[in-house]
């Protein structure tokens, strides 16, 4: 558990992986201030210090290590902060930003990996008109290519009625994804349930080959949008 100050309610858009003696930085937007400094991913970060964070993050083993940058990395919205990296080349760069909100500006965007493959990149769940629109124009944007890749790592969850939606652009018909128990009033499980998606009634979907990329900080509503997909 985590006693948290309620105004804590934003994070620096950059993921950090701690060792246990180094700390790097694992994804480093490039619509960033760590970006605009040089900063790419596998520099090491100095600052901000994760050292106590690393005595009390409570985590298992495989997802510590993301989980102690993680929480280094969240502040209050709108606090200026310091942040330094040693880069490649041996050079350190110190700068400062300010916290913004979780998701950060662009939660959704969108590239190309090559000429036959589509990329989107899906930070976090927001249930707002701005966030379906991004996704629908990112789906329209991939309609060219032949195969797909949705990248989710570092997406901790968000609003599960978003995920859902973007998970049913995936679907061709209608899907039977798994099942789910409830717990009854006496403590115990309930008989399962089938958990059944339509594919989403109007809009782009995706019915192509598609791979998501996932890591040890996809969580939550992250886990709901890939359940039965495979």
């Amino acid at each position: 558990s985590w006693a948290k100050d309620p105004r804590i309610n934003g994070r620096l858009p950059y993921h950090l992986h701690d060792d246990g003696q180094t700390v790097r930085f694992w994804s480093v937007p490039e619509v960033s201030a760590a970006w605009d400094h040089g900063v790419r991913p596998g520099d090491v970060c100095l600052a901000p210090d994760t050292t106590p964070w690393r005595e009390r993050t409570g985590s298992v083993a495989r997802t510590k290590p993301w989980n102690i940058g993680y929480r280094a990395l969240q502040g209050r919205v709108g606090e200026v902060v310091e942040l330094a990296a040693r880069r490649g080349d041996g050079s350190e760069v110190r700068w400062q930003e300010a916290v913004p909100p979780l998701p950060w500006e662009r939660p959704i965007s969108t590239g190309r990996l090559d000429a036959h493959t589509g990329y989107i990149r899906i930070l976090g769940w927001l249930n707002s008109r701005k966030w379906h629109d991004q996704l629908t124009s990112a789906f329209d944007e991939m309609t060219p290519f032949a195969r797909l890749v949705v990248d989710l790592r570092g997406n901790v969850g968000g609003a599960l009625v978003a995920a859902q939606e973007a998970r049913t652009r995936f679907l061709a018909d209608r899907t039977l994804l798994g099942s789910i128990r409830y717990s009854t009033a006496t403590g115990e499980l309930d008989r399962p349930h089938d958990i059944v998606a339509e594919p989403v009634p109007s809009g782009p979907t995706w019915t192509k080959p598609v791979r998501f990329l996932t890591d040890p900080l996809c969580y939550s509503a992250t886990e709901d949008f890939l359940h039965g997909l495979q």
